[in-house]
């Protein structure tokens, strides 16, 4: 039984929520009340959610803090010694997963068309706020202190209506501000019936909500992230889609041939329960959704039905678009990798995938990249596994990649070797193999954007990059080694 205990602070004290899925996907829920961290459960992965007040959002790289990441493209930087206490205020759970409000209001951020709004949260006595740009980035976050600090007790709603008039004024005086249209008050506490969010809205003048928020139930959420049934429900929707241009496809190239007479000349034995007399009284009308004039020109350029056929049940492609593809595929698996792993070795074959890792927790596989690895290949599994000085290692298998391979035609060149010495930088090494008419590349990169671009200049010289792809970090630099052909 896979179990996560996810713990954030109450008041002084702690509660934690255990889930625990079985085998048959079923999720218990269990909920303790803890006095000290020492007396909340271990579970086989441990999450804690922390104020982290003294946090920085999108902070530069800078020495003399470390980097916690909210997601793929926002983190926040803690001073070095401060998280050192926070790690052994928690070191009793061996190294957990740490979370902050920033991870929840993003979160909640993301669910939202509307990103014009100022998303706030109540938890253990502060309000943080953030507001992010159409592409999720944070662009401003704050973060203020509700507890009294006076002898007259002012009540809760007018202490968050003034703290969100000075979030909303520090947000105005930014550069890269734009006008609040709406505010969300999210709280997990239970000052709920307190609140007054009319008396809010008046003081604001801008429509102000206030809902309740399981903290616990929402970590345990970005953790999955639902990957899986979001894929499925995409997926669907694409096999629709590919239903409905495959019988477009289809009809009009037997009406095609049928207007060229080459039902005469080859065998329709596959086809033979539709009526080849009927195909000419098609209305290409009723294929709305389908742009009939570009399917016309495409079948103009076609000299066969053997040709016809080919386009609607084979996965030939374009060399430009071949390259495209397979730098796409490249992107995709290195966005995927969370920063608590790190690859040293990566092998990107046709149907499948190695990943020699680091792990800064042993359970950073598991609890993410595992989900995002299974949308793409049928079987993912890790080999290898081990400790490395404070980290972890482990190799990961994927097999029987779910997509389909593409192909394209070879054109042999007699120049091939000095036009590649042209693409890649000095010291690249190219090896030429006569047999297959294929060439070897080893060359260096120091960033993954810099093979991009030269996957691109390989299409613009009629070049196709082959797998296997493989990386190996090296000191300065990666090692990048794959096939080309002509």
């Amino acid at each position: 039984m896979n179990s996560i205990t996810i713990i954030i602070k109450d008041g002084k004290g702690f509660k934690a929520t255990r889930f625990e899925k079985n085998d048959t996907l079923n999720i218990k829920k269990d909920n303790f009340s803890c006095q000290t961290i020492d007396d909340c459960p271990v579970s086989k992965h441990n999450v804690v959610l922390d104020n982290f007040e003294c946090a920085i959002v999108n902070k530069a790289e800078e020495s003399g803090y470390n980097k916690i990441w909210i997601d793929d493209s926002n983190s926040l930087s803690i001073a070095k010694d401060k998280h050192s206490q926070i790690r052994k205020l928690y070191s009793k759970l061996k190294k957990p997963v740490l979370y902050s409000p920033y991870h929840i209001l993003l979160y909640i951020a993301k669910s939202h068309s509307n990103k014009s709004g100022l998303f706030s949260l109540i938890y253990n006595e502060w309000l943080y706020c953030i507001a992010v740009d159409k592409y999720n980035k944070i662009i401003f976050y704050d973060n203020l202190s509700l507890e009294s600090t006076g002898i007259v007790e002012i009540p809760v709603d007018e202490k968050i209506a003034q703290k969100l008039e000075d979030s909303i004024e520090n947000f105005y005086n930014q550069s890269n501000s734009f006008f609040i249209e709406y505010i969300k008050i999210y709280n997990n506490g239970s000052i709920d019936n307190t609140i007054n969010t009319l008396m809010i809205e008046n003081k604001l003048k801008i429509d102000s909500k206030l809902s309740s928020v399981d903290i616990h139930q929402t970590i345990y959420n970005i953790l999955n992230k639902d990957i899986i049934n979001i894929n499925s429900v995409a997926k669907n929707d694409f096999s629709k889609l590919k239903t409905i241009i495959f019988s477009g496809l289809l009809i009009y190239g037997l009406y095609y041939a049928y207007q060229h007479n080459y039902h005469k000349k080859i065998n329709l034995s596959i086809f033979s329960e539709i009526d080849t007399n009927k195909l000419k009284n098609i209305s290409l009308g009723s294929f709305q959704n389908i742009k009939i004039d570009s399917i016309k020109d495409y079948f103009a350029s076609i000299d066969s039905f053997d040709d016809i056929y080919k386009v609607i049940f084979d996965t030939k492609i374009d060399q430009k678009q071949y390259n495209e593809n397979i730098k796409n595929r490249l992107k995709l698996h290195f966005d995927m990798i969370p920063n608590d792993i790190y690859l040293d070795k990566f092998y990107l074959y046709q149907n499948g995938a190695k990943l020699h890792t680091t792990l800064v927790y042993k359970e950073s596989y598991s609890l993410t990249l595992k989900d995002k690895l299974k949308i793409y290949y049928n079987q993912v599994y890790t080999s290898k596994t081990g400790k490395k000085q404070q980290n972890f290692t482990a190799t990961v298998i994927c097999k029987q990649k779910k997509a389909k391979s593409y192909y394209t035609d070879n054109k042999y060149s007699k120049n091939t070797k000095k036009i590649l010495a042209n693409i890649f930088p000095f010291g690249t090494q190219i090896k030429v193999k006569q047999k297959n008419k294929k060439y070897f590349v080893k060359t260096y990169v120091q960033t993954i954007p810099e093979l991009y671009n030269m996957i691109d200049n390989l299409g613009k010289k009629m070049f196709n990059i082959q797998y296997p792809i493989i990386f190996k970090k090296q000191e300065k630099n990666i090692q990048v080694k794959f096939f080309v052909e002509s």
